[in-house]
């Protein structure tokens, strides 16, 4: 099998921008997390232009930016344009699933004759994906668990073989993987901080202090 992710980091503000005007996207915009600590979750070109950044408190934002535009993150909406997407992906492959909350996950190993070959293939998604208004990054390996930690970190050259797999992994962030907050600092605190770190580990070890989630996830 041979596994597409599609990411969408910005999925937050896309789904404000596209009702947007040419003088409304070129306003400082942001998206914030809501709560009682909010953070910033995506902003857009004039926003990080002027120092804006993703996980930044907003009240720092403000500060920087004082005319800043701030909606709260849109959760329905989020949910609604993940399933459009994983509908349009249903063009390419006959098996797609949701990776909430900003990715589909397409099976692709069945359409590559179709479409000519891996890399015409997510070509044509990413260009379908632009033309919705969403800047995707698009990874493709041998399972979707790979593919989705490649994509958001981006690493973008296909892997097409399990053989080939390890390599292409082994230094990308544990974090990638969404591992438990805990895990992941216990791991860190050990000098263990990328895939290939971890893989060098005994398996049992982990399985007993990780519950075998991370074992599962390496996997």
């Amino acid at each position: 099998m041979l596994w597409s992710a599609l990411f969408l980091p910005d999925l937050p503000l896309e789904v404000y921008a596209r009702a947007w005007s040419d003088e409304e996207a070129a306003r400082p915009f942001a998206v914030a997390s809501g709560g009682s600590r909010p953070r910033i979750v995506a902003a857009n070109d004039a926003a990080r232009e002027a120092g804006v950044k993703r996980g930044q408190p907003v009240a720092a934002a403000l500060a920087l930016v004082p005319g800043l535009a701030l909606r709260d993150r849109d959760a329905e909406a989020e949910a609604r344009s993940l399933e459009a997407i994983a509908t349009f992906a249903l063009s390419f492959t006959s098996a797609a699933s949701l990776a909430p909350p900003c990715a589909v996950l397409a099976e692709i190993g069945g359409s590559l004759k179709l479409f000519g070959g891996p890399d015409r293939l997510v070509d044509a998604i990413a260009r379908g994906l632009r033309a919705r208004g969403h800047a995707p990054r698009i990874a493709v390996a041998p399972t979707p668990l790979a593919a989705l930690a490649r994509a958001r970190t981006r690493r973008h050259d296909p892997v097409l073989s399990t053989e080939a797999l390890r390599a292409a992994i082994a230094d990308v962030p544990l974090a990638a993987l969404d591992p438990d907050p805990r895990a992941l600092e216990t791991l860190a605190a050990a000098g263990v901080r990328t895939i290939g770190a971890a893989e060098a580990l005994p398996r049992d070890g982990l399985a007993r202090r990780f519950g075998g989630g991370l074992v599962d996830a390496l996997d």
